[in-house]
């Protein structure tokens, strides 16, 4: 392997790390906004249900 392929592949491994970094950060809101979701739906179906019932 030559220099410039050696900073190529540096380039390519900084530039795949940054993409990764980002795809981590955008899983993890989308996982709480998923949760958020899920929580608010959870009340809003069984606080009419326990209404209903009591």
């Amino acid at each position: 392997m030559t220099p410039a392929d050696m900073a190529l592949a540096k380039e390519r491994y900084e530039q795949a790390a940054k993409h990764y970094q980002v795809a981590a950060v955008r899983m993890r809101r989308a996982r709480l906004m998923y949760v958020a979701g899920a929580v608010c739906w959870t009340l809003g179906v069984l606080v009419p249900l326990l209404v209903l019932i009591t």
